[in-house]
């Protein structure tokens, strides 16, 4: 609990005896019993290993086809793992902008 937090807590408490009003909304007893502040998510069961559809299941197996068909693997990746071609193995120096000392512009 952070500094804002417990000082919201405690004014909480002295304005709820200076009004003379407690308030029994949020977080209280009774207002889990009565469900009108609860959160409708939680009660949700949620199904996180989807069978998948039938089109996407397709596409599976005629890709796995095709690359039995042409003895080769396709590679689903979207990292690059080969280095970039504009640049070399010390890095990008084509980029490199001159010097505002050297280079006068109009």
């Amino acid at each position: 609990m952070d500094r804002d937090i417990a000082g919201s807590l405690a004014n909480l408490a002295g304005a709820q005896k200076q009004l003379g009003h407690t308030w029994t909304n949020f977080g209280t007893e009774e207002s889990r019993e009565s469900g009108k502040w609860m959160n409708p998510a939680k009660k949700t069961m949620y199904n996180f290993a989807p069978e998948l559809e039938h089109n996407i299941k397709d596409s599976i197996k005629n890709l796995s086809d095709t690359e039995v068909n042409m003895k080769h693997k396709y590679n689903l990746s979207l990292l690059q793992m080969e280095s970039d071609p504009i640049c070399s193995s010390s890095g990008c120096d084509q980029y490199k902008h001159p010097d505002s000392k050297e280079v006068s512009y109009p």
